[in-house]
C-alpha cells in the first residue's frame, strides 16, 4: 500500500527541503486555525421564522424574431422588457447583450 524509497547519499537541496517540509507540518500541526463563525452581516432572518417568497423577477427575454424574406440576412428580434421598467436606451443595450 505505502512504498518508501530511500536516498543513499542526499545532496544538501534534499536535506534542506525536507527539513522544511517538517517545519511546516509541525508548525500547521502547532498552529492549528482556530474556528471562525459567520458574521452577521447578511440579514438573515431569525432560525424558526417563516420566510415568504419574494416576488418573482422577470428579466429582458427575447421571445421571438421575424425573418424578411426578400432580404434573408436582415432579422428583426422581438424583446420582452420583463418587469425591469427599462427606458428604450437600456432596453435596446439589454437586448445587444441578447
Amino acid at each position: 500500500m505505502f512504498s518508501f524509497f530511500k536516498i543513499s547519499n542526499p545532496n544538501w537541496a534534499v536535506r534542506v527541503f525536507s527539513q522544511f517540509l517538517v517545519f511546516m507540518l509541525s508548525f500547521s500541526l502547532v498552529f492549528a486555525p482556530s474556528a471562525s463563525y459567520s458574521q452577521s452581516t447578511l440579514n438573515n432572518p431569525i432560525p424558526g421564522v417563516m420566510v415568504t417568497q419574494s416576488p418573482a423577477f422577470v428579466p429582458v427575454l427575447l421571445k421571438g424574431m421575424t425573418i424578411h424574406t426578400d432580404d434573408p440576412f436582415r432579422f428583426d428580434f422581438i424583446v420582452d422588457s420583463g418587469n425591469t421598467n427599462f427606458e428604450q436606451d437600456e432596453i435596446n443595450e439589454e437586448s445587444e447583450k441578447l
